[in-house]
């Protein structure tokens, strides 16, 4: 359950936690419908709805709580963070506990190619660097957590065309890169 009296508590204002409480009841169904298409669990969504909300509230000065196109789009967008957030930290768990049948032995594999695919895998993490944050975004929301691109369109509040024009320049930028790293070994 979403704690609206801790989350108020943190506001220093009577203002700005009224502000936070008639914007949390206005958009409370809209994040937990984001948080949905993300998530499975329904204690998953909550916690991804509730950082959500505490992100927000420390930044509630700045929000217009009547525009709701713009604020629709930035809850949006925070949720989706959020959700990426208790993914990752799911993922993280999970890693931890694999059985060591699912672990393939390195024994198994010649040394060369560990070595190789250890390389492959600095190279490609270098040049992921090199992508803007909006760039990483975009192939992460697409690649990784398999969102449409007309999905990730609305959660960034663009138009479709620009995050397919995104994606696709920052794909060509890391063949780019890989190719200008392979050049050089």
């Amino acid at each position: 359950m979403i704690i609206l009296s801790a989350i108020l508590e943190t506001i220093p204002s009577e203002s700005s936690k009224e502000k936070f409480e008639r914007f949390y009841y206005k958009y409370k169904k809209y994040a937990l419908k984001v948080a949905n298409a993300y998530l499975d669990d329904a204690q998953d969504i909550e916690d991804a709805v509730q950082d959500a909300f505490f992100k927000i509230s420390k930044h509630i000065d700045a929000i217009d709580v009547d525009d709701s196109s713009k604020t629709r789009g930035y809850l949006r967008v925070t949720v989706c963070n959020c959700c990426i957030d208790v993914i990752k930290s799911k993922r993280s768990l999970d890693s931890v506990q694999l059985d060591e049948e699912r672990v393939p032995d390195e024994a198994s594999y010649n040394p060369e190619d560990i070595l190789v695919c250890r390389e492959l895998d600095s190279k490609l993490a270098n040049a992921i660097d090199e992508l803007s944050k909006q760039e990483y975004m975009i192939l992460y929301y697409n690649l990784v957590m398999q969102l449409s691109l007309a999905d990730i369109a609305r959660a960034l509040s663009q138009s479709h065309n620009t995050v397919k024009s995104i994606k696709r320049r920052s794909i060509a930028k890391i063949a780019k890169i890989l190719k200008e790293l392979s050049e050089d070994a």
